[in-house]
């Protein structure tokens, strides 16, 4: 039968109130399938389906209300179709219904069990991302006592019907040895499943196995590709590593133009590994003219997130005028935000500011701790400094800054190594 026949018999058996008909006509008319395309109509004939109680046509109209697709956005309506046609059994309709209730900043306890019913019903039914969320539910403990047996059997049971998401948190499950007994081959093979289909959290994962030989062969320029593969699709830690790769010309030529926009692209989605490389390029000129007023920009966010060195940077500017305005008020307030996350050099030279009275009042007592702990740290000028300022300090001021670098003594360093970006233990 020719398709204007079938859009004629459609259309007649619409208009003569055939519920599934004006569904099929509302998907003809959406799609183009044998007639102009026409949103209108398709919302025209979903809203005659819907009122007669036919389920998919529910489901649609809510997607439809839930996005402000050719109607108005109406979350209050897209659940009350959402919830329609999920008490006939559709699976999409719970699925969405889940989402949509969860996502819900004032949820209730009555709206968020409603919801794990919705989750439990679509993944009885076989949903693949319904299995998917509720298993991330029991990793996490949300809304639910944390459970990661639970979470390993809903993620197994999508992962085997080639959800990715799921395969990737099957495999960061075996990753881990978080309810399963911990196997990197059974991870490396999941990540690989996941990472064939795009999954980018995969292909990142996998690259980091491969280049560790973790789970199976050792293969850096497998690893590279796809760190590569991640990145471009907007992997933030993958786009780190890409160029931080790019930069070292170790496993890749060096192509510092390349490493650049990869690092400007995760520095944007807030990576502070890629932050402070891009500042250094910016700072040096290695991929253009030196800019250091756009280094001590990324210098500055990645302090203003708590890293030392980058805290650091951005005292040495403010102490030297370098790209920034000469402020040894402000010099000294990052060096001790530094220096108390056990930045040696940023110890020293709070030490020394202290010392000379820079950016504040002379103080031989706080100069002796800070520049004590840089001692500790290795710092060997320290010593130096600490020998001269102790011939003006009394007894009571030698013990007095020893009790206090004693209390502050931290184990050093802890930000100031710039490994790639590699968790130990991948997360959900």
């Amino acid at each position: 039968m020719r398709s204007d026949d079938v859009s004629a018999q459609v259309r007649r058996a619409a208009k003569n109130g055939a519920a599934t008909a004006q569904y099929n006509l509302a998907l003809m008319y959406a799609a183009g399938d044998g007639m102009p395309r026409d949103d209108a109509l398709a919302v025209r004939w979903l809203l005659a389906a819907a009122k007669q109680g036919h389920a998919d046509a529910q489901y649609h109209l809510a997607v439809r209300h839930a996005s402000g697709d050719g109607v108005p956005r109406d979350m209050g309506l897209a659940l009350s179709l959402y919830r329609q046609a999920a008490a006939q059994d559709n699976m999409g309709a719970r699925f969405d219904l889940a989402v949509l209730l969860l996502a819900k900043p004032d949820i209730t306890a009555a709206e968020r069990a409603e919801a794990l019913d919705a989750y439990w019903k679509a993944a009885d039914q076989g949903h693949a991302p319904a299995q998917n969320n509720l298993g991330l539910l029991y990793a996490s403990g949300q809304g639910v006592t944390r459970d990661y047996d639970m979470a390993m059997q809903l993620f197994s049971q999508a992962a085997a019907q080639g959800d990715a998401s799921a395969q990737c948190n099957l495999a960061t499950g075996y990753s881990s040895g978080r309810g399963v007994e911990l196997d990197l081959k059974k991870a490396a093979h999941w990540y690989g499943r996941a990472a064939d289909q795009g999954n980018a959290r995969a292909q990142f994962q996998l690259a980091q196995m491969l280049e560790r030989g973790e789970g199976g062969r050792q293969d850096a320029a497998a690893a590279l590709e796809l760190y590569r593969g991640a990145a471009e699709k907007g992997h933030p830690r993958a786009q780190t590593v890409l160029g931080q790769l790019l930069v070292e010309g170790s496993r890749v030529e060096a192509d510092l133009p390349q490493a650049k926009m990869w690092l400007e692209r995760a520095a944007r989605q807030g990576q502070v590994g890629a932050q402070l490389l891009l500042a250094e390029m910016l700072s040096s000129g290695s991929a253009g003219p030196p800019d250091d007023v756009a280094a001590l920009h990324w210098y500055e966010v990645a302090a203003s997130a708590g890293d030392a060195e980058a805290q650091f940077r951005v005292a040495q500017r403010h102490d030297s005028g370098q790209g920034a305005e000469l402020d040894l008020n402000k010099a000294l307030e990052w060096y001790a935000k530094a220096a108390e996350q056990g930045h040696g050099r940023a110890r020293l030279n709070l030490g020394l500011m202290h010392c000379f009275g820079h950016g504040g009042t002379r103080d031989l007592v706080w100069a002796h701790v800070w520049l004590t702990l840089a001692e500790a740290d290795g710092i060997e000028r320290a010593a130096h400094y600490l020998r001269r300022i102790e011939q003006d300090m009394t007894e009571g001021d030698l013990r007095t800054a020893a009790d206090m670098a004693a209390k502050l003594r931290t184990p050093s360093g802890s930000s100031l190594h710039r490994a790639l970006p590699y968790p130990d233990n991948p997360t959900f």
